[in-house]
């Protein structure tokens, strides 16, 4: 991933949060002016006790569906990161396994190997 492409994830996230915050806070404004009688046809109009609960649950309901469409917004641009992260580290870790198996199998020697090694040492000592 280059480096344009990860500021144009940033960027697309930034610019989304900033729609699902904006859209939130202008339905919560929209909801405040009906619940205060600010939006209201009649003068003296006052919501019900019922209305005004409702209202508010509405409220918390589109402020928390504009979070999770920031949570997803940032889940999306983030897989890809997360996936390229995941894959160096899965390089890294089978480069390391070889080089550890390579090296394990170059100092391990097999018992012909070995009595030969020590015959060639007494040879030399009574040579």
């Amino acid at each position: 991933m280059t480096a344009s492409t990860t500021q144009e994830h940033i960027t697309r996230a930034a610019r989304t949060g900033q729609e699902a915050i904006s859209t939130a806070l202008r339905g919560w404004g929209e909801t405040a002016q009906t619940v205060l009688g600010l939006g209201a046809t009649r003068e003296g109009d006052v919501p019900s006790p019922d209305r005004l609960i409702d209202t508010w649950f509405d409220i918390a309901d589109e402020a928390l569906n504009a979070q999770r469409e920031f949570a997803k917004a940032l889940l999306t641009i983030g897989t890809p990161l997360v996936d390229a992260v995941s894959r160096t580290a899965t390089r890294t870790i089978e480069a390391t396994q070889q080089a550890t198996n390579g090296a394990t199998e170059a100092t391990t020697e097999t018992p012909q190997e070995s009595s030969r090694a020590a015959r060639s040492s007494a040879s030399r000592k009574d040579g």
